[in-house]
């Protein structure tokens, strides 16, 4: 077949082209709109290809800004070398058919395949191209989103294909806290969705993204995670935009058993969705947990304005909870029958810190070092729990804040014991106690165990709970 290639355009300039320098042979397409070549070990691309049949790249090939890719009938490319491409310009048609080589790329990028996040148009197709391409790799993947908007109207999936050997990460190049102007994905689809499906996808990363919706848009959920998952770290992103009954941010897996286990959320921002600025619209920033799915990570992280919970979790045999902040949330955690550990956290505003279930089942809450100012309409830092409570040096509203009681109600069943060691409970009356048993228990003294812990508005009227 004959094959046209347009080179003048790459001669100009002395020294361009070396004598090693030749054309691809013939057989390599059967259509070329203007540039490739070739050296002895190296083909480039800097012009418009169209090709119509199947064509192998057997050398390292280099693609730069000014190329355009396109299949057409049966056109195929298939890449066996290395494949650098420069800049994040679209390089490639969205219907191009390709096939890269195990080791050949470690990185996709969205603008390659047409998303431009800057001109309000939708990139759904963009997207769709790099994440089924990654999920077709041998090889683990960065999929990768230059900063802008880009406007998602149907549902994304990031999954491995078997064997389970890799993982496709998500990397953008920041977040931003009003969730629209770093890499920022947006939903600008029918309400009520989940935007983006994760499955299948071992030992990976989603890091510097924002996930939003247009208003009036909202989704039940920005991200799925549903089987399986494991080892899957959320790193410097925020979240907006889901709104309605049982919605939330993320999703793990909830009511489904299984595998979603070992999730962590570093320094990530979560926003319910307000219209005024007084009333939440979002249930949960994160929500699961069941039988595997299981032990769950958060490090200083914001979660705000969520009418159920900002963490919700059902069933966990770990979750840890440090250095994050929590404002405006109905309930700042809850963990139904967990294993608990929160500490240097911060809160204000909130209805309650902490709701687990009263249960005969094992689990144990550790909270060590915690701040809570809450709520003037509500009275319970903890609304309501049971077996083993631990307190160390926390301070349930020692700053003057707006609240005036601060009440810890636990369920003292046979197997329930409370230790409380060095808490301030900031409450109006000093005359009861601000832990209250109920249950089998309550007449048991053994049940509480209380240490320099006090009571009291402030340093003068203060005392030691008995």
């Amino acid at each position: 077949m004959k094959l046209k290639i347009i080179l003048a355009f790459l001669l100009a300039g002395a020294g361009l082209l070396e004598s090693s320098c030749k054309m691809v042979p013939a057989q390599m397409s059967s259509k070329i709109g203007e540039a490739i070549l070739e050296t002895d070990r190296m083909i480039s691309i800097r012009g418009p290809v169209e090709i119509d049949n199947e064509t192998i790249f057997e050398k390292e090939v280099t693609i730069y800004p000014e190329a355009f890719i396109s299949t057409i009938g049966d056109g195929k490319i298939i890449f066996k070398r290395t494949v650098n491409v420069l800049g994040s310009s679209q390089v490639f048609d969205e219907q191009v058919q390709l096939q890269f080589g195990e080791d050949c790329i470690g990185t996709l990028n969205v603008g390659w395949f047409g998303a431009k996040g800057y001109d309000w148009e939708d990139d759904t197709k963009s997207f769709q191209k790099a994440l089924g391409l990654a999920s077709g790799l041998k090889n683990s993947v960065n999929v990768y989103i230059p900063i802008g908007k880009y406007l998602i109207s149907k549902q994304l999936v990031l999954e491995n294909t078997l064997p389970l050997n890799k993982a496709i990460n998500l990397i953008g190049e920041g977040m931003s806290s009003s969730t629209n102007n770093g890499s920022s994905i947006i939903w600008n689809g029918i309400p009520g969705a989940s935007m983006i499906l994760v499955r299948n996808n071992y030992l990976s990363l989603i890091q510097s993204l924002d996930f939003a919706a247009e208003t009036h848009k909202e989704v039940k959920h920005n991200i799925e995670l549903r089987p399986h998952i494991y080892l899957m770290e959320f790193r410097d992103c925020s979240f907006s935009g889901s709104a309605g009954e049982g919605s939330a941010n993320i999703n793990l897996n909830e009511a489904g058993s299984a595998q979603v286990s070992e999730i962590s959320f570093r320094n990530c921002i979560f926003h319910g969705l307000t219209l005024n600025n007084q009333t939440w619209l979002t249930s949960s920033a994160v929500m699961g947990g069941k039988a595997n799915t299981k032990n769950f990570y958060f490090d200083k992280c914001a979660l705000m304005g969520y009418t159920e919970a900002a963490i919700n979790i059902e069933t966990s045999e770990t979750v840890n909870i440090n250095n994050c902040t929590f404002s405006h949330n109905g309930t700042d955690i809850i963990c139904l029958l967990c294993n608990l550990l929160a500490t240097a956290n911060y809160s204000e505003g909130s209805r309650s810190f902490f709701k687990s279930t009263e249960s005969n089942n094992l689990s144990f809450t550790s909270l060590i070092n915690n701040f809570f100012d809450g709520n003037p309409e509500e009275d319970y830092v903890i609304t309501k729990g049971a077996g083993s409570l631990i307190m160390i040096n926390n301070n349930f509203g020692g700053n003057g804040g707006v609240d005036s009681t601060n009440l810890i109600r636990w369920d003292s069943r046979n197997i329930s014991s409370v230790y409380s060691v060095g808490n301030f409970f900031r409450n109006d009356s000093t005359s009861s106690n601000p832990i209250i048993l109920t249950g089998r228990g309550a007449a048991n003294p053994a049940i509480l165990q209380s240490m320099m812990d006090k009571i009291g508005k402030d340093g003068t009227t203060s005392r030691k709970i008995n």
